[in-house]
């Protein structure tokens, strides 16, 4: 009780990467140190209850939809589990963002008109609520997930668009989380960093050579995402003009306030599959949306991105020795060295256990 009003005298501090946190001393020798972590997919068990949930071949399928944005429909009777399994797909995006309809609990006497809109949407059901709208089992548009029965069912025309090497490592890092650590009750902030840092490596691998071929202007004429994305002729709206985008950027590209070569981008891969995967996703809203964002002069966008940053400028760093190593290899071995790092510098109750597990929330 001393702990909890001692706590509770103090403000909570900003989620800021000056956030000094809150320090607060019991009996005049045990000390608890909190702070807010710099990156609001770290600050929950999300991604852990979303494992114990759903199989990692699920997981992966219901990711690699949002890519694409389908539609995606998730069931439990849980509302708790609900909202934290929503949530958690979401950050599984990062650096991207899920830019539709996003809701991790749906009213049931909403959802029936929802359900008619042709846009995509992560909804969040109660069970009964299969029951009150029956006509969700007859959609075949419509991914839908039982969180707590682990099944998912989806006759939509299914394919993994992933580059192969890619999807294997997801995969094989997320088996190992839930075989070795879920089940140990493994601190679940690791979990929240390891699972961030294998849906992040896909995204780091795809977009390592972005920062040679993406360029913002200092001073644009107006911001307008995808203002060109559509060009509308006599006979309407012609939808293939979307392939444009690969031409070199016109004056008309340049009004969105960014150059993005990506015809050269998409020349540059090194693996055909890494193309395939890149010339869809990079006609659809998710990524658009992104290249509005990325390097935006602006502290919240900078902060947004920083981890993204960070990685990128890692990767490219990376020696042909280093690339050569396994990357599921590599992933074992650092949550392996991290897990050990914070067991020992937890037996120490003082203020240099409260720096590290500081640092590790700031960089990650």
């Amino acid at each position: 009780m001393a702990l909890i009003q001692s706590f509770y005298s103090k403000p909570i501090p900003n989620s800021t990467k000056n956030s000094s946190g809150i320090t607060c001393i019991l009996n005049d020798r045990r000390l608890f140190f909190y702070t807010c972590p710099q990156d609001i997919r770290l600050n929950h068990d999300y991604f852990s209850t979303l494992l114990s949930c759903l199989s990692s071949n699920h997981i992966i399928h219901l990711f690699e939809s949002m890519l694409l944005s389908k539609r995606i429909l998730l069931f439990s009777s849980l509302p708790s589990k609900l909202t934290k399994c929503c949530l958690a797909l979401s950050f599984l995006l990062y650096p991207f963002i899920w830019p539709y309809s996003f809701v991790s609990i749906m009213p049931s006497s909403w959802l029936h008109d929802l359900l008619d809109s042709p846009c995509p949407f992560v909804y969040g059901c109660l069970s009964e609520t299969l029951e009150q709208i029956p006509s969700i089992i007859d959609s075949d548009d419509i991914i839908r997930v039982d969180l707590d029965s682990n099944t998912l069912i989806d006759e939509t025309e299914r394919t993994n668009i992933l580059p192969v090497n890619l999807r294997q490592t997801l995969e094989g890092s997320f088996e190992y989380l839930k075989r070795f650590r879920l089940v140990a009750k493994l601190n679940s902030t690791l979990i929240n960093i390891a699972v961030s840092e294998a849906c992040l490596h896909v995204f780091v691998d795809l977009f390592s050579h972005l920062p040679e071929y993406f360029k913002r202007q200092q001073n644009p004429r107006s911001f307008s995402l995808c203002s060109n994305y559509f060009t509308r002729y006599d006979s309407g709206i012609d939808l293939q003009s979307v392939t444009s985008i690969d031409c070199q950027p016109t004056d008309e590209e340049n009004r969105l306030g960014y150059e993005f070569r990506s015809k050269e981008f998409l020349d540059i891969q090194p693996n055909p599959s890494y193309v395939l995967f890149l010339k869809e996703f990079m006609h659809g809203m998710i990524f658009l949306k992104f290249l509005d964002d990325y390097q935006r002069n602006d502290s919240t966008k900078t902060e947004m991105f920083s981890l993204f940053y960070q990685r990128l400028n890692e990767r490219r760093q990376m020696t042909h020795d280093d690339l050569t190593i396994n990357p599921l290899v590599r992933f074992r071995q650092t949550i392996d060295l991290l897990e050990t790092q914070i067991k020992q510098t937890s037996k120490q109750t003082n203020s240099s256990f409260s720096k590290f597990v500081k640092t590790i929330l700031n960089r990650n």
